[in-house]
């Protein structure tokens, strides 16, 4: 049987990663809304967002189907989706290149920061112990 102090220590780290979670996804809304005029109702998905993030780390969207297991074109339909999602052009599709919008580049940042907390807030999930 544990005593009250090992339930307040367990109720304080699922806190924490409770916290982390939402403020990662707030950072990202509020990212996107800065992007956007007009206020969002949903979450943009989360498998565009790490198409997205991945294609502009490799500059390239072939790179990025491949770290994801996916077809280029998968990559190229997820970013499209959230081009749309967000109301912005992410990426000027040139001829077998790609290069970041300034709307891409504004956001981008602050992705990476969401992805960092959401992989710190599975870590702490991962090593929760009842």
């Amino acid at each position: 049987m544990r005593n009250n102090g090992a339930y307040l220590s367990i109720d304080l780290r699922f806190g924490v990663w409770l916290h982390c979670t939402i403020k990662c996804f707030l950072s990202i809304q509020i990212s996107f809304y800065n992007l956007n005029t007009r206020m969002t109702t949903s979450s943009p998905p989360l498998s565009a967002l790490r198409a997205f993030e991945a294609a502009a780390r490799h500059m390239s969207f072939a790179k990025a189907a491949d770290e994801l297991h996916v077809t280029p074109a998968a990559v190229s339909h997820q970013i499209k989706a959230l081009e749309r999602y967000a109301g912005v052009v992410l990426f000027h599709r040139r001829n077998r290149a790609i290069e970041l919008t300034e709307a891409a580049r504004a956001c981008l940042p602050r992705l990476r920061e969401g992805f960092v907390c959401l992989a710190d807030a599975a870590e702490r999930l991962r090593s929760y112990e009842e």
